[in-house]
Formats: structure tokens, C-alpha cells, sequence
């Protein structure tokens, strides 16, 4: 069995097979995530990019981040629609800055 350290979340962005709609969301276990996303969808979903944190306050404010830097995008929840895919993998691989520019994550 695969063990990750308590309180490891993993961050990830979620497509469509045409990519037009992205979801941006944290888990602390993708397959399962993928796999309920999947079995409400009729679509099929793939998942696009991937980023593990330590802690969940950290996935959690990238979330944050992520989705209040794409939110004209923003349709419903964390869904986007019609966004700038490859802006939105890059974008949840920078690392989290503070005021000062300095990198928390």
C-alpha cells in the first residue's frame, strides 16, 4: 500500500476530453477523487495535472489562489470553462509566494 504522510493533499486540475470545462480541486486520494467525478460526469474526465503539499492549508490556499486568478473563467464552484489550460497547469506549479515574494510551499 501506497502511504503518504498525514496531512499530504494533493492539488490537481481535472478535464473534460475536449478540455472545455476544468475543475481545480484538492484530495488527499486522486484515484478515488477522479473516480466520483467520473461517475457523475457524461463525459469522460482526465486528470491534467497533479501537485502534492505537505499540509492541506497549504493545497487549500493554492486552491484558493488558483481559482480567485481564474475566476473570469469561473462557472459554478470549481469548475472553469473555456480557461487557458496549459495557464492553469502552470499556474498551480508556481509555488506560493508571500508579500515578500518569498516561496512558502
Amino acid at each position: 500500500m501506497n502511504r503518504r504522510p498525514n496531512g499530504a493533499t494533493t492539488l490537481y486540475v481535472v478535464a473534460t476530453k475536449d478540455g472545455f470545462y476544468v475543475k481545480i480541486g484538492i484530495t488527499n486520494n486522486l484515484p478515488r477523487r477522479l473516480q466520483q467525478l467520473q461517475s457523475s460526469s457524461p463525459v469522460l474526465l482526465s486528470v491534467l495535472a497533479a501537485k502534492e503539499f505537505p499540509t492541506r492549508q497549504g493545497a487549500t490556499l493554492k486552491e484558493a489562489f488558483t481559482l480567485t486568478y481564474f475566476r473570469q473563467w469561473r462557472v459554478e464552484g470549481e469548475w472553469l470553462q473555456g480557461a487557458p489550460i496549459e495557464k492553469v497547469v502552470d499556474y498551480i506549479h508556481q509555488p506560493l509566494r508571500n508579500s515578500r515574494g518569498e516561496a512558502l510551499t
